[in-house]
């Protein structure tokens, strides 16, 4: 059993009492969870027993570091696309059972709805998990603005000259290349 540095247990104290769980104080020292909680014991260590500010500071030290890692870019962005498919796969498997269900057995459809139930709950536990963490990404992509307006009868008629316009126009390109 490898025993902790005395850069380990300071680090072990610090996190903890700025807040962060035992998993991730294990992700960032190596140590088990076993020694984290015999450490935090010995010096009576609490979770988030630093004023606030400096609970703060540490999450942004998390964020800053954390998601700056391409390894867990990777992993986050594969998790999602994951959760996508799970979520068809969802929506096929109900559409399949709601053909499928059989008014004489109604024990099989009760199993294959509870089935389908527990499998959208993890889906929908997951999904708020990543709701949570997504906030703190950094959006890069610049979106178009879709802009959605009331228009007038004048408006309107002009829109389709316009397109009977394009479908002349259309029609004639059509007729002459035969």
């Amino acid at each position: 059993m490898k025993s902790a540095s005395p850069e380990q247990r300071k680090e072990v104290v610090v996190l903890r009492a700025a807040g962060y769980s035992l998993v991730l104080i294990k992700e960032r020292t190596g140590l088990s969870i076993s020694t984290i909680q015999r450490i935090c014991k010995k010096h009576k260590t609490k979770k988030a027993e630093i004023q606030e500010e400096l609970i703060e500071a540490a999450k942004r030290e998390i964020l800053e570091t954390g998601f700056e890692d391409e390894a867990l870019q990777r992993k986050i962005k594969m998790n999602i696309v994951d959760t996508l498919a799970h979520i068809n796969l969802g929506k096929d498997k109900l559409a399949e059972l709601l053909e499928a269900i059989d008014p004489s057995q109604p024990n099989a459809a009760f199993q294959s709805m509870r089935a389908l139930s527990a499998h959208s709950t993890t889906l929908k536990n997951y999904a708020d998990i990543m709701r949570h963490l997504l906030p703190e990404f950094e959006v890069k992509t610049e979106f178009e603005e879709f802009v959605v307006r009331v228009i007038n009868d004048a408006e309107v008629e002009v829109i389709r000259e316009e397109q009977e316009q394009e479908q002349r126009e259309l029609e004639g390109d059509l007729l002459t290349e035969d």
